[in-house]
């Protein structure tokens, strides 16, 4: 029912272990990682003993190389100059913003830009939602780390989590087929050798399009969609990470920003008075910043988001220190343990980019820094992503001072691929509750009674976080009971199956657990009576206003829950308002761990104008008291998932 997974911190294991040898290779099976979504034909979720990976491993590297690198520089920086506008926004209205989410917008957006030749939209505007192709990536590392947890048995249920990443994977490579195929209606490239195609395509699909090996053949088309894949989603996953950790160091150890923003002085980046020059960024330039570089390093030691390189035993093995390692057994060079191991770092827990310039450090052994991992199963595109974190990070830093809001601990979600900071926000106002017609706020609460001919559907629908500022025209405009809206709220009616909401309710309620979890087993529920709004739906679908009031905000938060709203459950509007957001932080977390931005939940009236309501799009957090009949009358705490 278990697995049997071996770790080390050891740099002489592991270089034993990512060299492809007699002994170890990357072979994965069921106690590997990467099991939940393996592919063979795929160059980093496959075994190296495949014919596939050969091909793969000839064709790819020569699209992220040095001089492939040079040539997607402007795309970098034009990504990164696209972002500004935005993040101008923020700052105007000095808005706290989740570092994480952003940064994977950025990171994605230049991604998708370099292999799909794909505008994502990210910024557009400051509530450009994530595009489906990566919130589909980041549920399925989230979802394939979750199942290869817990046995193999549990791969192979028809239901729940493991339903769901066969769908996701299903979905995610439909997306991206059709972005391969656009790409290949609008090429105008001409086959080349790869060297020379590296140089000449307008993205990795382009190059791996058109071109040939010496032999004038070309990667196999049947390789091409798995391969995109990984190019895309390892490309915007690690570097999204990587990016909200060099800010997290920025804020976090001082002076560090302070130098190198007189890095950027020196360099004429920024002008000596604070003015932002118009650089040119270029590989040359970037590489030669040496406090960046050592910042860059010292970071991903301490905080590098991949950190299980797990790799197979081909046959007995004895490694070095005499361990015996069994054959087809999965070891993992944990990067972290290494990354900080007392033997090898001295004072290994100081953050210090000065010891990069040590001889200590320039002699370490080989594997005692990894953080690509390395040998033949190393990164292929680790040129690409020092290149883009350095000029999208000095395009930020040129402009903006970060200062980080509260000091309380750096969560992050362990049912995830790779590590990132949850809860780290660049500080600003977090506009309190607002009652505009429904409560509207980037942490806030909406309420909305629901009647049909006269009767109340549900006693209460308690619905966060709210981001959505155009919850009030929704209302008026589509003519359907929403709560709080999508971001894309047409979008939401578009061939989507119709589930009661009695079924809904029973299937999600699990919901309720992995808010448990986020909040350390101190959130057990939550109890809304705060009446806003109360709406008739009438037969026509138009929604009138009937009645507003005003009533306390009650929620069980904690498990000392009577001292936080007094012994009847009755506590002030100030200590609600704290509730609230108390409880809206809580559940944002779980937004971060989907890698969504989850803004609402949409309820549509039956067509048959039966006394309930279908749940057609499945996008946030509720509690609701069901006054149908045709439950149970129970209160739940749910999460409908888009």
């Amino acid at each position: 029912m278990g697995k049997t997974i071996y770790l080390t911190d050891d740099p002489a294991v592991a270089a034993v272990c990512l060299a492809e040898s007699a002994y170890m290779t990357k072979k994965i099976n069921s106690d590997h990682p990467l099991w939940g979504v393996k592919d063979n034909t795929a160059i980093f979720l496959g075994d190296t003993e495949t014919e596939n990976w050969r091909l793969a491993h000839k064709y790819l590297p020569p699209s992220m190389g040095p001089k492939a690198v040079r040539h997607y520089t402007g795309l970098m920086q034009a990504c990164a100059r696209k972002s500004l506008p935005v993040f101008d926004e923020l700052d105007a209205r000095d808005e706290a913003w989740n570092v994480y989410q952003y940064m994977l917008k950025l990171a994605s957006q230049t991604v998708g830009s370099f292999s799909l030749s794909k505008d994502f939209g990210h910024f557009d505007s400051i509530d450009s939602p994530l595009h489906p192709i990566v919130t589909n990536i980041a549920s399925l590392l989230s979802l394939n780390k979750k199942i290869t947890a817990r046995g193999e048995w549990y791969r192979h249920l028809p239901f729940g989590d493991p339903a769901r990443l066969r769908h996701v994977q299903h979905t995610i490579y439909s997306l991206l087929q059709e972005q391969i195929d656009a790409v290949a209606a609008e090429s105008r490239s001409a086959d080349a050798p790869m060297a020379d195609a590296a140089l000449s395509a307008t993205c990795a699909v382009d190059y791996l399009l058109h071109a040939v090996d010496d032999k004038g053949e070309r990667f196999p088309p049947g390789l091409i969609l798995a391969n995109v894949l990984v190019v895309t989603g390892a490309g915007f996953t690690t570097t999204s990470a990587l990016l909200s950790w060099l800010i997290y160091c920025l804020v976090t150890y001082e002076g560090t920003q302070d130098r190198l923003y007189q890095e950027l002085v020196e360099y004429g980046i920024v002008g000596p008075n604070g003015e932002r020059n118009q650089t040119t960024w270029t590989p040359d330039l970037a590489h030669s910043l040496p406090y960046m570089d050592k910042f860059v390093k010292e970071t991903q030691r301490l905080h590098n988001a991949s950190f299980q390189p797990g790799r197979t035993s081909k046959t007995d093995v004895v490694l070095p220190g005499g361990y015996r390692l069994p054959p087809d057994s999965v070891i993992v060079p944990a990067l972290y343990a290494i990354h900080t191991n007392p033997k090898i770092w001295r004072d290994p827990f100081r953050f210090d980019p000065d010891r990069w310039d040590t001889d200590e450090v320039k002699n370490r052994h080989r594997c005692a820094y990894v953080p690509f991992a390395t040998g033949p199963r190393g990164c292929i595109g680790f040129n690409f992503a020092l290149l883009e974190v350095k000029i999208l990070l000095g395009e930020l830093l040129s402009r903006y001072e970060f200062v980080r809001e509260g000091q309380e601990a750096i969560d992050y979600d362990p049912e995830f691929q790779l590590i990132r900071p949850l809860n780290f926000y660049r500080p600003g106002i977090r506009p309190e509750v607002a009652h505009v017609g429904v409560s509207i706020a980037p942490l806030g609460v909406f309420l909305l009674l629901l009647e049909y001919s006269g009767q109340p559907l549900h006693e209460e629908v308690w619905l966060l976080p709210v981001i959505d500022r155009h919850v009030a025209e929704t209302l008026e405009r589509d003519g359907a009971a929403h709560g709080v809206v999508h971001k894309r709220p047409h979008a939401a009616h578009a061939g989507r199956e119709a589930v009661q909401i009695e079924e809904a309710l029973d299937g999600l309620h699990r919901a309720l657990h992995a808010v448990y979890r986020c909040s350390r087993g101190r959130l057990i529920g939550c109890v809304c009576v705060h009446a806003i709004q109360v709406y008739t739906v009438e037969p026509t679908g138009h929604i009138a206003e009937v009645d507003a009031q005003s009533q306390p905000l009650q929620m069980v938060l904690h498990r000392d829950a009577a001292a936080l709203v007094g012994k009847e459950g009755r506590g002030g509007v100030a200590d609600a308002v704290q509730l609230a957001l108390g409880l809206a932080h809580a559940l944002e977390r779980i937004l971060h761990v989907t890698g969504c931005f989850l803004t609402g939940f949409i309820l549509d009236q039956m067509a048959d104008g039966e006394d309930a309501f279908f749940v057609r799009e499945a996008v946030g957090v509720a509690v609701v008291r069901d006054r149908t009949g045709h439950g149970d009358g129970a209160e739940r705490a749910v999460v409908y998932e888009g």
